[in-house]
């Protein structure tokens, strides 16, 4: 049975130089891992400053990327506007040129039933057949 205490490692056997071998280079595969990790933990600080400066570089491009594209929409935007304004000034000026044709000719209707009573149609009529005895056919 196993007891409590300090683990022991059984006592070489002699003569096993394969063994020997074999711990000489396990020992040495892990002191090249010890190495391998405190030149990482070494280095790390220096790995997190760069993902650092990485992320701001890109942060930084990323919110120039989203300031030219809200330029870009308003300009859009604007344009747009700017169009659509155009296009109802031209609509309006239309729009006030008919009424004013309009409310020339119910001027002008207006004006003819006054002065174009029964005794100047008579009037008008004769004229006009005496211009029309004088011309040959």
């Amino acid at each position: 049975m196993l007891e409590k205490g300090p683990w022991v490692l059984p006592p070489p056997r002699g003569g096993d130089q394969l063994g020997d071998h074999q711990s000489r280079q396990r020992q040495a595969a892990a002191e090249a891992q010890l190495r391998e990790a405190k030149n990482k933990l070494a280095n790390i600080q220096k790995e997190i400053a760069e993902l650092r400066a990485v992320a701001e570089r890109e942060s930084a491009a990323e919110v120039a990327r989203i300031r030219a594209a809200a330029q870009t929409d308003a300009q859009k935007i604007a344009a747009a506007a700017n169009a659509e304004i155009e296009a109802a000034e031209r609509a309006g000026r239309l729009e006030l040129k008919a009424l004013a044709a309009q409310l020339a000719v119910e001027g002008a209707e207006s004006l003819l039933v006054q002065l174009l009573t029964p005794k100047a149609q008579e009037s008008l009529i004769s004229n006009f057949v005496k211009s029309l005895e004088g011309r040959p056919n």
